[in-house]
């Protein structure tokens, strides 16, 4: 089993040209974290949770939910990528729930990972 540190630090990233990160943006080429600049070298997984996180979620039928659930709706779920960079692994992921007044989401590095 891997053992995981906790990290839960917003990043910056930097995408490839062609992206269109407003639903389900590709893994980021590299990110920005605590000065220090990351290449991601290589892309083991990606994953999408779009489940719903909210209360609310019971104010929609069934149906809605079930489509929601496999697609997920505006600002709703996140994109997980279990990336290598600077030789180290990390799982980073793309929140998709607009912030600050930005119609976009948001990126977080959530934890480093060792052998």
């Amino acid at each position: 089993m891997k053992r995981r540190e906790f990290i839960g630090e917003p990043i910056e990233v930097v995408l490839p040209p062609e992206a269109h990160p407003a639903r389900s943006p590709p893994a980021p080429e590299e990110f920005h974290w605590r000065r220090r600049v990351y290449r991601v070298e290589a892309v083991f997984q990606q994953w999408w949770d779009f489940d719903r996180q909210s209360r609310r979620q019971q104010s929609y039928g069934e149906e809605y939910q079930r489509t929601a659930s496999r697609r997920g709706s505006y600002g709703m779920g996140r994109c997980y990528y279990l990336v290598r960079a600077a030789g180290e692994i990390f799982l980073i992921y793309y929140d998709r729930r607009p912030s600050s007044g930005s119609p976009g989401g948001s990126w977080v590095l959530l934890h480093r990972l060792w052998p």
